[in-house]
């Protein structure tokens, strides 16, 4: 194998060159392989793009907050395919063991700014308002995905317990001891400020977590995709699920003994559409905003401008059969969809992303394909 240089240059990618929500325009060629087909693509503003070569995928190109962090392919003597990340003309880490390394990436080094080579991710397996067991055994499947793509060790916290099922107060206490405790691993996250990235059971895990959003980002925009608004109060829901309650806890319509704080003006919903009455007068009357529909992303646009971002995904956003979820809820975005949501919300600074609702049906092969395929489509917000 012969690495090719890295020109610095801008051109369109080849026929079948593959663009995750990129405009062609401004794409620098990484690396390329001796065939000289591109294996990775750093776009101008910061979108993320990835390759296969071979059975290997370049996970991460360039962050836009880390100039001289670079992805190239290393060949070596054997002709073993390394992918790897350049820094100052030394190979820092590779996907797999290579031998005789035989080219690195030479790049400039930064006027100021540190490295940054990981991101936390944090997994919560205990219960939280479950009807079943599937979603805390879900939860360790996308954890172990967004580990694998990150390159990092997921943190897993709490352990799976029977489903109670039982009304939203049955719920909520039972949960209440493992909420406090993953509601101090999430505050210690967010202070890393590495744009950590979370994997839940169930929304009801958001009563922990908005409070810390609150209290240390209150500048921050939650963008909440959900098929569902989650508005619903102790006193007017009428199935009494504790994640129907989950985003009004944090905004402090009542008390979950978790804190709250969260404005209703920095919380806008995406792609919800089974809403009870009281939560469509809420967003009637304009108390939250709603992007939906054909012009979801150029509602998201205008709402969040350039507001740091706290990400949250239900997977029952999605159409039905796309993800393993609880509820099916028809009009659904497809994983396109949410590759274009995330790569607009990329544009911003994100404070964290949490991930709820994927299931574990049974079949270990396929839930973590869907999994892969779920983190996938996030990409732009994994880089």
């Amino acid at each position: 194998m012969v690495v090719a240089d890295l020109p610095a240059h801008h051109s369109h990618p080849p026929p079948g060159a593959l663009l995750d929500s990129c405009d062609a325009d401004g794409i620098d060629l990484l690396a390329t392989a001796s065939s000289g087909s591109p294996i990775g693509f750093h776009h101008t503003q910061g979108c993320f793009q990835r390759r296969t070569v071979g059975n290997r995928v370049v996970r991460r190109v360039l962050d836009p907050k880390i100039s001289y962090l670079s992805p190239v392919l290393f060949g070596s003597a054997t002709g073993e395919e390394c992918i790897g990340w350049g820094h100052l003309g030394e190979l820092i880490q590779d996907d797999r063991e290579c031998s005789t390394v035989r080219s690195a990436l030479t790049v400039q080094a930064p006027e100021a700014g540190g490295l940054q080579m990981s991101r936390t991710v944090l997994v919560y397996t205990g219960r939280v308002g479950d009807h079943n067991d599937r979603g805390m055994r879900g939860a360790a499947i996308v954890g172990a995905a967004l580990g694998r793509w990150l390159g990092v060790e997921p943190t897993v916290l709490g352990h799976p317990e029977p489903a109670i099922n039982e009304n939203w107060d049955v719920e909520l206490k039972a949960a209440l001891p493992g909420l406090r405790e993953l509601q101090t691993a999430h505050a210690a996250a967010l202070a890393q400020e590495d744009s950590p990235v979370f994997a839940w059971p169930r929304c009801a895990a958001a009563i922990a977590t908005l409070p810390n959003v609150a209290a240390m980002y209150p500048d921050a925009i939650v963008v909440w995709l959900d098929a569902h608004a989650d508005l619903n109060t102790p006193e007017n829901t009428t199935t009494g699920y504790l994640g129907g309650l989950a985003l009004s806890a944090s905004l402090g319509w009542w008390d979950s003994g978790l804190g709250a704080g969260l404005n209703a003006r920095n919380v806008i919903l995406g792609g919800s559409r089974d809403l009870d009455p009281a939560e469509q007068g809420t967003i009637d009357a304009g108390v939250i905003a709603l992007a939906a529909g054909p012009e979801m992303l150029s509602t998201l646009d205008r709402f969040i401008a350039d507001r740091p971002i706290y990400f949250h995904l239900d997977c029952d956003v999605l159409d039905p059969g796309i993800m393993p979820t609880d509820y099916s809820v028809p009009g659904g975005l497809t994983l396109d969809d949410l590759t274009h949501v995330a790569a607009r919300l990329a544009r911003n600074r994100i404070i964290g992303v949490e991930i709820g609702e994927f299931e574990d049906h049974g079949n270990a092969d396929v839930a973590r394909v869907q999994a892969e395929r779920l983190v996938s489509a996030l990409s732009p917000l994994l880089v």
